[in-house]
């Protein structure tokens, strides 16, 4: 899957995508869309589709559905948790997500900065690596 994690005014994730083998190149799963920071995991191809819908400007005739996604949406306005029902729900600051969602929110907790907290979690988790790429709300 991934690691996504954020502290409220940055995020930052992995870039390892995972299939029958692990993609070499790798993709960004962090994006601007207006003023919010989004970072996905699960379904890369469903994480495209996410992404088109919300700057296509979340028509509920067009909502997708999916089998396999998570998002964090983090903005001025705080940070939300959105699954595959794409119902927001209002999380802390300090919030992670992926495969090694777990092992970032133990680092946040212990003092890491989200790039630093998804270094370990990809020390740990099979499914996180490639490059660490953090974004910060403008």
């Amino acid at each position: 899957m991934t690691t996504v994690a954020t502290d409220g005014k940055s995020i930052s994730s992995d870039s390892r995508i995972v299939g029958d083998y692990i993609d070499q190149i790798g993709s960004p799963k962090i994006f601007r869309v207006g003023e919010q920071l989004i970072g996905v995991c699960g379904s890369y191809t469903e994480c495209l589709i996410y992404i088109d819908w919300l700057k296509a400007g979340q028509r509920e005739t067009d909502r997708p559905k999916f089998s396999e996604f998570e998002a964090i949406h983090v903005s001025r306005n705080g940070v939300y948790w959105i699954d595959k029902d794409l119902q927001p729900i209002k999380a802390s600051p300090k919030t992670a997500i992926g495969s090694g969602g777990r092992y970032a929110m133990a680092a946040m907790l212990a003092g890491a900065d989200t790039k630093k907290a998804v270094q370990i979690a990809a020390k740990l988790d099979p499914y996180t690596g490639g490059k660490i790429v953090t974004m910060r709300l403008k």
